[in-house]
């Protein structure tokens, strides 16, 4: 969204690659850190920094259940694993960041969705009225958040501002 060209894509098998040159070329950015065979299942290019993604990735088949969440500033060069404040038996499977507001990032895992309003680096649960159940897709869209679930529906809280602007 902020870089002509940037296509980000990630396997089932734990591997990330990106093409800054419309899919012509590909280079091999996998995060250090990520299990083999772990299946990546978000990656959310930052709509405010060119180069800054956040991946999510689900190895609970190979009886790892850890959340997996990176980030890179640079276009893949660099990682760093975020998350902090998610449970460490509970895996991530969507991140967003805000789209008005870079400080705010969701994560939608097993168990319900976090909030981060420190760019993804600490994360809390979002409560309110939602119930414990696999968040899949994350989109904010006409100021609300929309969460996709699996097999359970979609779920919109109405006016996220409210959420940006409540003390932490």
């Amino acid at each position: 969204p902020t870089t002509p060209g940037e296509v980000w894509v990630g396997s089932d098998d734990g591997l990330v690659h990106v093409s800054r040159d419309d899919c012509k070329t590909w280079k091999a950015v996998t995060p250090p850190g990520m299990p083999a065979w772990a299946k990546v299942e978000s990656i959310a290019p930052s709509p405010h920094t060119a180069g800054t993604v956040f991946v999510a990735a689900d190895a609970h088949w190979l009886d790892d259940l850890h959340p997996y969440l990176f980030r890179p500033r640079d276009f893949g060069q660099s990682w760093q694993k975020i998350g902090a404040g998610i449970p460490d038996d509970v895996p991530v499977l969507a991140v967003r960041e805000d789209p008005d507001d870079a400080d705010m990032v969701y994560a939608g895992t097993e168990r319900g969705v976090y909030v981060s309003r420190d760019g993804g680096n600490t994360f809390a649960p979002l409560k309110l009225n939602f119930p414990a159940a696999s968040v899949t897709d994350i989109e904010i869209r006409h100021g609300d958040l929309v969460l996709g679930t699996r097999g359970r529906g979609i779920w919109v809280l109405e006016g996220i501002a409210t959420v940006r602007e409540a003390d932490a």
